[in-house]
């Protein structure tokens, strides 16, 4: 409890990775996140520039370490020109504010293969309805920054 008193007071925007260790004590609150702005197929979502110290797990379902984005469709343009016309040698960093959600309790359904799939938003077990981002910036990759990045579940479905 004192860590949402804590975040209620401050300014300052929560890592990803915060947000994923408290997700339960954040679940319909609105807060702010701040990580990498990554788009998918699957959607937009957000994404710590290091691997949480605690994996996302619920239910004995492993999650990626992302947040997704929900309300931010139609940003694309923002996002290349934070970018910088495609570069590959750069990544966006933003602050999104909105609604903090996560399910209750998963549900499982099961595909014509055979396999149990939880239901979250996309690859997330959390999302944020949210507006337009704020504080964007974009940064160089490094050697060092990507080799962090790579660490970092981002795609991988959940798993058991």
């Amino acid at each position: 409890m004192l860590f949402i008193l804590r975040l209620s007071a401050s300014a300052e925007p929560l890592t990803v990775c915060e947000a994923l260790e408290n997700r339960d004590q954040l679940r319909g609150q609105v807060i702010s996140v701040r990580g990498i702005w990554l788009q998918s197929d699957i959607g937009e979502v957000i994404a710590p520039t290091r691997p949480c110290k605690q994996p996302t797990i619920m239910e004995g379902w492993l999650w990626s370490d992302i947040v997704f984005l929900e309300g931010v469709r139609g940003m694309s343009g923002a996002f290349e020109r934070a970018r910088g016309d495609r570069q590959r040698s750069r990544y966006v960093v933003a602050t999104f504010t909105g609604k903090f959600e996560m399910p209750r309790e998963l549900v499982v359904w099961i595909d014509p293969f055979g396999n149990a799939n939880p239901r979250g938003f996309g690859n997330a077990l959390v999302r944020l309805r949210c507006q337009r981002p704020k504080d964007v910036i974009t940064r160089e990759w490094t050697v060092e920054a990507y080799a962090d990045f790579e660490r970092v579940r981002i795609v991988d479905p959940p798993r058991r």
